[in-house]
């Protein structure tokens, strides 16, 4: 098994994000950088990594906050991987200034994945599963290799995500959650956007919203 996970919580909405990491290769990619990746950042250099991708579940601010702090210009090979559905929430700053907060837009631009994709980072795969409802072109991003999705905003422990937001559906989350994630292994841990982990087996069992 190549493939590791380093998960960190960062900015004011204590937002996870994560570093995967092929080992054998050094090749790395950070899910849903949030506004203090710098610290990210310093552990791909003081651990020699090559950084080659940005995974976006979805483009709301604080899933993209930290963006520029993990890039220079030019960005040096680095893809920025979401999917198109989320491009318009993507060119308006993730609606950042309806929430009070300060976001400069990246220059890097969003390189397009679909439903079905596999994204390869060394050795190892990871597979796009097309999820939305809670906001347009939402994805969550399957590691066969440690039965473990990671699930952005869609699905938390015990809850799901919020569809009061522009381009959120009740229906819609649900039939995801529902066709993508319950039907995973019972085993696979479910890494969402905030909050602890669970897994499919847990909410399947004890999700009361499903």
């Amino acid at each position: 098994m190549s493939l590791k996970i380093t998960h960190y919580v960062l900015g004011p909405l204590q937002n996870n994000t994560l570093l995967l990491v092929d080992e054998g290769s050094r090749e790395c990619a950070v899910v849903d950088p949030a506004f203090g990746a710098a610290e990210v950042l310093e552990d791909i250099h003081s651990q020699g990594l090559k950084l080659s991708r940005i995974l976006i579940t979805h483009a709301h601010f604080d899933h993209i906050g930290g963006v520029n702090e993990l890039i220079t210009w030019p960005a040096d090979g680095i893809e920025l991987l979401m999917h198109p559905d989320g491009l318009l929430l993507w060119q308006s700053g993730g609606g950042a200034a309806v929430y009070g907060y300060a976001f400069q837009l990246p220059e890097l631009q969003p390189h397009p994945i679909q439903h079905g994709d596999t994204i390869r980072l060394g050795e190892s795969e990871v597979r796009v599963l097309h999820t939305p409802g809670h906001a347009p072109g939402h994805t969550a991003f399957y590691l066969p290799e440690l039965s473990t999705a990671l699930v952005g905003d869609l699905i938390f422990y015990h809850g799901v995500g919020r569809t009061d937001l522009p381009g959120g559906s009740a229906l819609v989350l649900i039939e995801s959650i529902r066709q993508q994630i319950l039907t995973l292994p019972p085993e696979t841990v479910l890494i969402p956007g905030h909050g602890p982990f669970t897994s499919v087996a847990e909410e399947l069992a004890e999700n009361p919203f499903l």
